[in-house]
């Protein structure tokens, strides 16, 4: 599976090189909210976009961890409230079971 993954990574990096030595002399012109970058190359935008969206994600996988993180525990806490409950009716249990063992049977 490893081997795949590698294979994977290597081709797309690839394809990554082979794309931006290809497009290194185009420029283009970006304009955002009225902001203009003035002519830059292909390869700076496209890679300024990746890293924005390589942030973005990484971003949102914090946020995700910590937040289940904070489920996590609490389920954790909620969990040994229930072992102690299960543990305080066993012991009921085996309390009645002891008071019916020591009484004498009732006779007709």
């Amino acid at each position: 599976m490893w081997l795949t993954k590698a294979i994977f990574y290597l081709l797309l990096l690839f394809i990554i090189v082979l794309f931006s030595v290809q497009n290194a002399s185009d420029e283009i012109t970006l304009h955002f909210f009225g902001y203009d970058t003035g002519k830059i190359p292909a390869i700076e935008a496209l890679l300024f976009a990746f890293f924005a969206g390589l942030a973005v994600a990484g971003l949102y996988a914090i946020w995700k961890y910590f937040s289940l993180l904070k489920k996590y525990k609490e389920i954790l806490t909620q969990n040994e409230g229930l072992k102690d409950e299960i543990g305080t009716l066993r012991k009921m249990s085996l309390e009645e079971q002891e008071t019916r063992e020591a009484e004498p049977p009732a006779e007709n």
